[in-house]
Protein backbone atom coordinates (compact mmCIF):
# COMPACT_ATOMS: atom_id res chain seq x y z
CA UNK A 1 0.00 0.00 0.00
CA UNK A 2 2.64 2.47 0.92
CA UNK A 3 4.62 1.67 -1.88
CA UNK A 4 2.39 2.32 -4.14
CA UNK A 5 1.12 5.44 -2.67
CA UNK A 6 5.06 6.73 -2.90
CA UNK A 7 5.35 5.82 -6.46
CA UNK A 8 2.02 7.52 -7.34
CA UNK A 9 3.09 10.36 -5.22
CA UNK A 10 6.37 10.66 -6.98
CA UNK A 11 4.61 11.11 -10.42
CA UNK A 12 1.94 13.06 -9.55
CA UNK A 13 3.63 15.69 -7.44
CA UNK A 14 7.19 15.32 -8.38
CA UNK A 15 10.60 16.58 -5.95
CA UNK A 16 11.72 18.52 -8.36
CA UNK A 17 8.85 21.10 -9.49
CA UNK A 18 8.86 23.57 -6.51
CA UNK A 19 5.25 24.31 -6.07
CA UNK A 20 4.26 20.01 -5.38
CA UNK A 21 3.37 19.32 -2.12
CA UNK A 22 3.04 15.81 0.07
CA UNK A 23 2.34 15.83 3.60
CA UNK A 24 3.27 12.02 4.81
CA UNK A 25 1.78 11.58 8.53
CA UNK A 26 2.25 7.93 9.82
CA UNK A 27 -1.28 7.19 11.31
CA UNK A 28 -0.32 3.78 13.27
CA UNK A 29 -0.64 5.51 16.79
CA UNK A 30 -1.34 8.72 18.06
CA UNK A 31 2.55 9.60 18.88
CA UNK A 32 3.37 8.88 15.61
CA UNK A 33 0.89 11.12 14.05
CA UNK A 34 1.80 14.16 16.57
CA UNK A 35 5.22 13.46 15.47
CA UNK A 36 5.06 13.77 12.17
CA UNK A 37 2.50 17.01 12.75
CA UNK A 38 5.13 18.48 14.94
CA UNK A 39 7.89 18.09 12.46
CA UNK A 40 5.71 19.64 9.46
CA UNK A 41 5.27 23.04 11.94
CA UNK A 42 8.50 23.15 12.86
CA UNK A 43 10.69 21.84 9.70
CA UNK A 44 8.38 22.70 6.97
CA UNK A 45 6.10 25.35 7.81
CA UNK A 46 8.99 26.96 10.61
CA UNK A 47 5.91 27.43 12.88
CA UNK A 48 7.70 29.55 16.31
CA UNK A 49 4.61 27.90 18.59
CA UNK A 50 5.80 24.43 18.77
CA UNK A 51 9.37 24.39 18.78
CA UNK A 52 9.96 23.53 22.31
CA UNK A 53 6.70 22.12 23.72
CA UNK A 54 4.49 19.26 22.86
CA UNK A 55 1.60 19.14 20.70
CA UNK A 56 -1.86 20.89 21.59
CA UNK A 57 -4.86 20.49 19.94
CA UNK A 58 -5.13 23.75 18.19
CA UNK A 59 -1.88 22.55 16.56
CA UNK A 60 -3.60 20.72 13.90
CA UNK A 61 -5.89 23.27 12.84
CA UNK A 62 -3.02 26.07 12.30
CA UNK A 63 -1.15 23.33 10.60
CA UNK A 64 -3.91 22.88 7.81
CA UNK A 65 -4.29 26.74 8.01
CA UNK A 66 -0.69 27.69 6.90
CA UNK A 67 -0.68 24.56 4.17
CA UNK A 68 -3.93 25.97 2.89
CA UNK A 69 -2.11 29.68 2.55
CA UNK A 70 1.02 27.85 0.89
CA UNK A 71 -1.26 26.02 -1.37
CA UNK A 72 -2.87 29.16 -2.76
CA UNK A 73 0.47 29.86 -4.39
CA UNK A 74 1.06 26.17 -5.43
CA UNK A 75 -0.40 24.13 -8.46
CA UNK A 76 -0.94 21.42 -8.40
CA UNK A 77 -2.72 21.18 -5.03
CA UNK A 78 -1.60 19.66 -1.15
CA UNK A 79 -1.14 15.66 -1.29
CA UNK A 80 -2.02 14.34 2.26
CA UNK A 81 -1.40 10.52 2.87
CA UNK A 82 -2.56 9.05 6.13
CA UNK A 83 -0.25 6.23 6.04
CA UNK A 84 -1.22 2.55 7.95
CA UNK A 85 -4.56 4.27 9.69
CA UNK A 86 -6.21 1.37 11.82
CA UNK A 87 -9.78 2.97 11.78
CA UNK A 88 -11.88 6.07 11.40
CA UNK A 89 -13.56 6.83 14.74
CA UNK A 90 -11.07 6.15 17.98
CA UNK A 91 -13.03 3.22 19.95
CA UNK A 92 -11.20 2.91 22.78
CA UNK A 93 -7.58 4.11 24.76
CA UNK A 94 -5.50 1.36 22.90
CA UNK A 95 -3.77 2.49 19.76
CA UNK A 96 -5.45 -0.51 17.81
CA UNK A 97 -8.18 1.61 18.21
CA UNK A 98 -7.11 5.09 17.36
CA UNK A 99 -9.04 6.71 14.55
CA UNK A 100 -8.05 9.49 12.49
CA UNK A 101 -11.20 11.52 12.21
CA UNK A 102 -10.03 14.26 14.09
CA UNK A 103 -6.79 14.20 12.17
CA UNK A 104 -8.75 15.47 9.02
CA UNK A 105 -8.85 18.66 7.65
CA UNK A 106 -11.64 20.81 7.66
CA UNK A 107 -12.09 22.03 4.13
CA UNK A 108 -11.66 26.00 3.72
CA UNK A 109 -12.04 27.82 0.12
CA UNK A 110 -9.19 27.69 -1.60
CA UNK A 111 -8.20 24.57 0.14
CA UNK A 112 -8.64 21.47 -1.27
CA UNK A 113 -6.10 18.85 -0.52
CA UNK A 114 -6.09 15.06 -2.57
CA UNK A 115 -6.08 13.07 0.95
CA UNK A 116 -5.12 9.33 1.06
CA UNK A 117 -5.67 6.76 3.61
CA UNK A 118 -3.65 3.44 3.82
CA UNK A 119 -4.81 0.86 5.63
CA UNK A 120 -5.46 -2.76 6.45
CA UNK A 121 -8.91 -2.43 7.43
CA UNK A 122 -11.16 -2.69 4.19
CA UNK A 123 -14.22 -1.02 6.67
CA UNK A 124 -14.86 2.53 6.15
CA UNK A 125 -17.40 4.99 5.96
CA UNK A 126 -19.21 5.40 2.74
CA UNK A 127 -17.51 9.13 2.17
CA UNK A 128 -14.20 7.37 2.40
CA UNK A 129 -13.97 5.49 -1.28
CA UNK A 130 -12.03 2.52 -0.64
CA UNK A 131 -9.50 0.58 -3.32
CA UNK A 132 -9.16 -2.76 -2.43
CA UNK A 133 -5.44 -3.90 -3.53
CA UNK A 134 -5.11 -7.36 -4.91
CA UNK A 135 -1.93 -9.23 -4.39
CA UNK A 136 0.12 -9.70 -7.42
CA UNK A 137 0.94 -13.30 -9.14
CA UNK A 138 4.50 -14.76 -8.41
CA UNK A 139 5.21 -14.41 -12.26
CA UNK A 140 3.78 -10.87 -12.32
CA UNK A 141 5.97 -9.85 -9.09
CA UNK A 142 9.65 -11.71 -10.50
CA UNK A 143 9.14 -9.45 -13.62
CA UNK A 144 8.50 -6.40 -11.76
CA UNK A 145 11.66 -7.15 -9.92
CA UNK A 146 13.67 -8.27 -12.48
CA UNK A 147 12.65 -5.03 -14.40
CA UNK A 148 13.41 -2.90 -11.83
CA UNK A 149 17.01 -4.04 -10.67
CA UNK A 150 18.04 -4.55 -13.82
CA UNK A 151 18.23 -8.23 -13.49
CA UNK A 152 18.72 -11.23 -16.21
CA UNK A 153 16.92 -14.83 -16.56
CA UNK A 154 20.53 -16.09 -14.65
CA UNK A 155 19.11 -14.49 -11.45
CA UNK A 156 16.09 -16.60 -11.62
CA UNK A 157 16.41 -18.52 -8.83
CA UNK A 158 17.54 -15.37 -6.31
CA UNK A 159 14.71 -13.19 -7.74
CA UNK A 160 11.77 -16.40 -7.16
CA UNK A 161 13.30 -16.42 -3.48
CA UNK A 162 13.21 -12.73 -2.82
CA UNK A 163 9.87 -12.65 -3.86
CA UNK A 164 9.05 -16.03 -1.73
CA UNK A 165 9.86 -13.97 1.16
CA UNK A 166 7.76 -10.42 0.27
CA UNK A 167 4.59 -12.70 -0.25
CA UNK A 168 4.63 -11.19 -3.86
CA UNK A 169 4.27 -7.25 -2.83
CA UNK A 170 6.19 -5.20 -5.09
CA UNK A 171 8.42 -3.79 -1.79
Amino acid sequence: KTELVRAYAARKYPSSDPASNVIWLNAETPASLKECIRDILVEELKDPHVKDRDLVDADLPRMYKKLAERTKLAEPTILIVLDNANQHRTTGTGDDQFGIDKYLPNLQPGFKPHIIITSRNANWPPKIQVFQLGVWSESDAIEFVKANLHLTDDDHGSVTHLVNMLQNFPL
